[in-house]
């Protein structure tokens, strides 16, 4: 999950809420939380951050790590 530190759509306080509640129903399956400083929107002015959160994520799937 990321956590948009520039997102207005969406406060952090909600969406630290919303982390911790998804946390707390699968405390075996926790979040793995990623800062990227951008607006939900931001996603397309920050490309090279996403591929680079998105492939080392994908290393640690591939390795079998959370």
């Amino acid at each position: 999950m990321f956590w948009l530190t520039e997102g207005r759509a969406m406060p952090l306080t909600a969406q630290d809420l919303s982390i911790a509640e998804g946390d707390a129903l699968t405390p075996d399956n926790a979040f793995d939380v990623r800062d990227l400083a951008c607006s939900h929107a931001g996603f397309f002015r920050r490309p090279a951050e996403l591929a680079g959160i998105l492939g080392d994520l994908s290393a640690r799937a591939g390795a079998g790590s959370r």
